[in-house]
């Protein structure tokens, strides 16, 4: 015969069974709504100091610009999210965490964003449709974003820097930008002087190889790639953010018959121009290698070219003394501190690596600024970036010593500012040097041990002011905003139960990012515990009472 839990007894006794047994579904129905919550972005309670896992206001904003039209309604696009590993998997991901959660709650906040999450070891072919080639490999903590036949593959691991800062917003922002943008921008190699080139076109030949980590780079910045002749154009296209000249073999050229034709324009005066226009320059040439006219244009923006072979044994990388380690300058007041400052404060910070390189001097003489000739309201600047240890030595390609003075600039910046007379604004263009035909290998930007990449990042998106096309508000960098960001910098350690940090990739240490805050933990828990806490103290005062009565 079936019998019942209530059967003889007293109504305290069925008080206090009721009592429990309610108990126990409320803790089970409390935890498995908790566990619901914790997988949509809307619904999760973001406790952490830093705002990891929600929306800035500033992205907002971006975003709204993005998505919506002038009346605020909804543009026409269909923008797409693809993680490439399966919801748990990035729930359970320190790193991949709050870019995932930002993707949901852009894809509820705007109908026209869609989130694809799948464990591509089983299913590969969700993402063959993204690979360049047949050899290239697209990885588990990847994010695909996706507008039509337009897309960009992010490696989840840049959205966060060394120190550790989260700025997947800003990297995001950017990145849809340039997919949604009319005109992108882009930055442009030039290709009439026998340089190293990445050719979009052919990204199986030599170049495109040599330079794929640095593509990676420039396409991680929001930027497209195209390829120019400085000789077959009489201006560089105003979508050029960057121009890159890596590694010419020859000169740059004027045509001395050409000079009384009308609309005629030497290779160094497109230069001029396109600098006079807010455009930028890298530059990086072999120090093997004598080019006079580009030298000689390089030295009227301030930075001398020293064709020799700097060696430093005493901080040398490997066996080879002509790779070795470079020295931040921790000067707050110097050009480069702005962009590894990070780096530079902290002993066991990642180093930039060089490889064959020369050195750059100033070649202005008596001062570092000058009025830039013929104009007014501006100067150029010549600025440091980043040098040796004082234990460096040159010396001539046929091995006789050059220099043994010490410290040596390895890479500098020509810097022209413009004065806007009206608002009274500064407007930064720049002309980056490095002596070394190596600076933008695979070599050096994919080290896991360095920060060649980090740094280089960062200054690319400063040069190319890609805050033109996402706002630097929301944790960008750049000398032409107005203030440097650096994403959502990690305040407090109480992030991690342990203190305990975990190596990610090139990017050096970040600290274990839980989901919530080791005191939001701590209250969760009590929320949980409330309701057995209350039935149990609840039931001990009937059973005492009773007991005693």
């Amino acid at each position: 015969m079936r019998r019942s839990i209530f059967r003889g007894k007293s109504l305290h006794t069925k008080i206090f069974a009721t009592i429990t047994i309610v108990g126990i579904i409320l803790v089970l129905g409390l935890n498995m709504l908790l566990t619901l919550l914790s997988t949509r972005s809307t619904m999760y309670i973001d406790l952490t100091t830093e705002g990891f896992y929600s929306l800035s206001n500033n992205m907002g904003v971006a975003c709204d610009g993005l998505f919506l039209d002038e009346n605020g309604n909804e543009r026409d696009v269909s923008l797409k999210f693809t993680f490439c590993a399966d919801p748990d998997a990035l729930i359970g991901s320190d790193i991949m965490r709050p870019t995932y959660y930002m993707a949901l709650e852009l894809s509820d906040r705007y109908d026209c964003v869609e989130v694809h999450a799948e464990d591509i070891s089983y299913n590969p072919t969700l993402v063959s449709a993204y690979k360049t080639t047949s050899r290239d490999t697209i990885n588990q903590t990847d994010v695909i974003v996706s507008y039509g036949s337009k897309y960009r593959v992010v490696d989840g691991t840049t959205l966060w820097t060394s120190i550790p800062s989260y700025i997947g917003e800003y990297r995001m922002a950017t990145v849809m930008s340039s997919l949604l943008a009319v005109d992108k921008p882009k930055a442009y190699f030039v290709t009439d002087h026998g340089e190293t080139v990445y050719d979009p076109e052919n990204p199986d030949s030599e170049g495109s190889v040599a330079l794929g980590e640095f593509a990676d780079l420039l396409h991680d910045c929001g930027l497209e790639i195209e390829l120019i002749e400085l000789g077959s154009v009489d201006r560089i296209p105003d979508d050029c953010v960057l121009l890159i000249i890596n590694d010419p073999l020859e000169d740059i050229r004027a045509s001395a018959d050409r000079f009384d034709e009308y609309g005629y324009r030497s290779e160094s005066e497109l230069l001029d121009m396109y600098i006079y226009g807010g455009g930028s320059v890298m530059l990086l040439k072999a120090p093997t290698r004598t080019l006079p006219n580009l030298e000689a244009f390089a030295s009227e923006w301030g930075i001398k070219f020293n064709n020799c072979i700097v060696k430093d044994p005493d901080n040398a990388i490997g066996i080879s003394d002509t790779k070795f380690s470079a020295q931040y300058d921790v000067d707050e007041l110097e050009f480069g501190y702005a962009y590894y400052s990070a780096y530079a404060t902290l002993s066991s910070a990642p180093k930039m690596a060089f490889k064959d390189t020369g050195y750059l001097t100033c070649s202005f003489v008596g001062t570092e600024a000058l009025p830039e000739p013929g104009a007014t309201n501006t100067s150029r600047t010549y600025a440091p970036f980043i040098g040796t240890y004082d234990t460096a030595k040159a010396y001539h390609h046929e091995g006789a010593l050059y220099d043994d003075a010490g410290y040596k600039c390895l890479a500098a910046v020509a810097v022209r500012k413009y004065l806007d007379s009206i608002d009274a604004t500064n407007t930064f263009s720049y002309m980056f040097c490095a002596n070394s035909a190596e600076f933008l290998s695979n070599e050096l930007l994919g080290s896991a041990t360095h920060s060649n990449r980090d740094v280089l990042s960062t200054l690319v998106q400063s040069l190319a002011r890609t805050d033109r096309h996402a706002d630097t508000a929301i944790g960008g960098f750049s000398l032409n905003a107005g203030e440097n960001y650096g994403g959502k910098i990690q305040v407090s350690l109480a992030m991690s139960e342990t203190e305990s940090s975990v190596f990610y990739g090139n990017y050096g240490t970040l600290e274990d990012n839980r989901g919530l805050s080791a005191g939001g933990r701590n209250w969760l828990t009590v929320l949980v515990l409330i309701p057995a806490v209350a039935a149990l103290v609840l039931g001990a005062v009937v059973y005492i009472k009773r007991k005693f009565k």
